[in-house]
């Protein structure tokens, strides 16, 4: 489900806050409603929502969170943004391999403020902070793992050195520890 059309299983009306550009095609797109999407969901041992959220569907979230499960009657996991700041990588191959570990990227206010609503509307036991998780910090965020592998191409989308970091952070995360340890 496009971020752009609202990631949300919710019975209100959100057609006016999403971009009158994105309008139509939302109203084509596949969502919740779709009986393949909803039988997928019935075989799932578990909901997990992942999105580029906006600003305007994080106090809708916790709701459809808590609706997915009372109707699906599965445990529901709300992933949190994940940025890595401005990133722009033909100018970071001049940081010397040794000031990688520490090079760090300024967060966008936009994001910071959409994360931190999340954190503080989604239930605790629904809610992973991903970028705590990758970042440790509500402000800054490393853009090389520690073998100075960049961690995003473009500030949003994990590089395969990106995604393995966040696969080995995740493993550790006690609401996901329990799924993988026997």
């Amino acid at each position: 489900i496009s971020a752009r059309c609202g990631n949300l299983f919710t019975e209100k009306n959100i057609t006016s806050m999403i971009s009158p550009a994105d309008r139509d095609s939302c109203a084509k797109a596949i969502n919740f409603t779709s009986p393949d999407l909803q039988n997928r969901i019935k075989q799932a041992d578990e909901i997990w929502l992942a999105s580029s959220w906006r600003p305007w569907q994080a106090p809708l979230v916790s709701e459809s969170a808590v609706n997915l499960e009372n109707v699906f009657g599965k445990q529901v996991i709300v992933f949190g943004r994940k940025n890595f700041g401005r990133i722009v990588p033909a100018s970071l191959r001049f940081i010397p391999e040794n000031n990688k570990l520490h090079y760090t990227n300024n967060l966008r206010l936009s994001h910071t403020q959409t994360n931190m609503l999340m954190r503080n509307t989604i239930p605790n036991n629904m809610f992973i902070d991903t970028s705590m998780l990758l970042c440790g910090s509500d402000d800054k965020c490393r853009i090389f793992d520690d073998k100075g592998n960049l961690l995003s191409i473009d500030g949003s989308h994990l590089t395969p050195a990106g995604a393995r970091y966040f696969g080995s952070r995740l493993k550790t995360h006690p609401k996901i520890k329990r799924l993988i340890t026997p």
